[in-house]
Protein backbone atom coordinates (compact mmCIF):
# COMPACT_ATOMS: atom_id res chain seq x y z
CA UNK A 1 0.00 0.00 0.00
CA UNK A 2 2.62 2.56 0.95
CA UNK A 3 4.66 1.56 -2.17
CA UNK A 4 1.52 2.46 -4.13
CA UNK A 5 1.43 5.91 -2.76
CA UNK A 6 5.46 6.05 -3.47
CA UNK A 7 4.79 5.29 -7.14
CA UNK A 8 1.84 7.98 -7.08
CA UNK A 9 3.95 10.68 -5.92
CA UNK A 10 6.92 9.51 -8.46
CA UNK A 11 4.36 10.12 -11.62
CA UNK A 12 3.40 13.34 -9.97
CA UNK A 13 6.63 14.89 -9.88
CA UNK A 14 7.91 12.76 -13.46
CA UNK A 15 4.68 15.02 -15.22
CA UNK A 16 5.26 18.58 -13.41
CA UNK A 17 9.11 18.27 -14.31
CA UNK A 18 7.76 17.20 -17.77
CA UNK A 19 4.93 20.37 -17.79
CA UNK A 20 7.74 22.69 -16.37
CA UNK A 21 9.79 21.45 -19.69
CA UNK A 22 7.59 21.99 -22.61
CA UNK A 23 6.40 25.33 -21.26
CA UNK A 24 10.22 26.40 -21.42
CA UNK A 25 10.25 24.66 -24.57
CA UNK A 26 6.85 27.04 -25.66
CA UNK A 27 8.52 30.18 -24.18
CA UNK A 28 11.76 29.64 -25.85
CA UNK A 29 9.71 28.97 -29.47
CA UNK A 30 6.99 32.22 -29.05
CA UNK A 31 10.90 34.32 -28.73
CA UNK A 32 12.40 33.31 -31.57
CA UNK A 33 8.51 33.83 -33.57
CA UNK A 34 8.46 37.12 -32.03
CA UNK A 35 11.92 37.94 -32.79
CA UNK A 36 11.46 36.61 -36.72
CA UNK A 37 8.16 39.15 -36.46
CA UNK A 38 10.04 41.99 -35.45
CA UNK A 39 12.69 41.47 -37.96
CA UNK A 40 9.71 40.80 -40.68
CA UNK A 41 8.10 44.24 -39.46
CA UNK A 42 11.43 46.25 -40.06
CA UNK A 43 11.66 44.76 -43.53
CA UNK A 44 7.77 45.97 -44.28
CA UNK A 45 8.65 49.01 -42.93
CA UNK A 46 11.91 49.49 -45.45
CA UNK A 47 8.99 49.00 -47.90
CA UNK A 48 6.62 51.11 -47.09
CA UNK A 49 3.65 48.62 -46.20
CA UNK A 50 2.64 50.51 -42.84
CA UNK A 51 -0.65 48.70 -43.00
CA UNK A 52 0.65 45.26 -42.70
CA UNK A 53 3.56 46.52 -40.52
CA UNK A 54 0.84 47.63 -37.90
CA UNK A 55 -0.60 44.28 -38.15
CA UNK A 56 2.52 42.66 -37.22
CA UNK A 57 3.58 45.14 -34.33
CA UNK A 58 -0.08 43.86 -33.01
CA UNK A 59 1.08 40.11 -33.39
CA UNK A 60 4.65 41.28 -31.82
CA UNK A 61 2.61 43.00 -28.72
CA UNK A 62 0.53 39.39 -28.31
CA UNK A 63 3.19 37.38 -28.36
CA UNK A 64 4.97 39.29 -26.02
CA UNK A 65 2.21 39.35 -23.42
CA UNK A 66 1.78 35.19 -23.86
CA UNK A 67 5.16 35.24 -23.26
CA UNK A 68 4.74 37.26 -19.76
CA UNK A 69 1.55 35.05 -19.15
CA UNK A 70 3.24 31.58 -19.73
CA UNK A 71 6.06 33.31 -17.32
CA UNK A 72 3.94 34.11 -14.07
CA UNK A 73 2.20 30.67 -14.43
CA UNK A 74 5.12 29.35 -13.51
CA UNK A 75 7.58 28.48 -17.13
Amino acid sequence: NSEVGYIMIVIKLITNIRNAFMNCQEIERLKRDRNETVNYRRKLLKKGKEVLAYKMQKKVDYITETIKFMQAAGG
